[in-house]
């Protein structure tokens, strides 16, 4: 686990962990992102043409428009797996696992049939610690 200081508050600290998503083959790079994947949220008409591949075993990805079939190509492009947070459907995208993720990411990106896409950051935010008893502080109004 890494610690990180947040708002320059010394004694406030917010703890990281490195997490990849289920069942991810990729890797965590030091950027925080897993290597060959990138979430991708689809337009609705991008979903239609994603949803033959959904959860579907590795393969080549075809979705029968010339300029995504481009990029799926360009990437090795090769899964699409459905997650769901908050009634939202995204997509982990897995890609050649030497692919420029951050490159992928802002071309899907810019995708018409693509809503968002940015890279797989496996970084979670916990809750901050406790502080030990030992360097706990009381505050007391001062005397006027």
């Amino acid at each position: 686990m890494a610690a990180a200081l947040v708002g320059g508050c010394t004694t406030q600290v917010v703890e990281t962990t490195r997490a990849p998503a289920a069942g991810s083959l990729g890797t965590v790079t030091q950027f925080g992102y897993t290597d060959g994947e990138i979430i991708v949220h689809f337009a609705p008409r991008g979903e239609e043409l994603a949803a033959p591949f959904v959860n579907k075993p590795p393969g080549r990805l075809v979705f029968g428009v010339e300029t995504i079939d481009r990029l799926n190509t360009k990437y090795r492009a090769n899964a699409v797996i459905p997650l769901e947070r908050d009634g939202v459907t995204v997509y982990r995208l897995r890609l050649s696992p030497d692919a420029n993720v951050l490159r992928a990411a802002a071309e899907y990106d810019a995708h018409p049939l693509v809503l968002r896409a940015t890279p797989n950051y496996a970084y979670t935010i916990l809750r901050p610690p406790e502080a030990p008893d030992a360097v706990k502080t009381e505050v007391r109004p001062r005397k006027r």
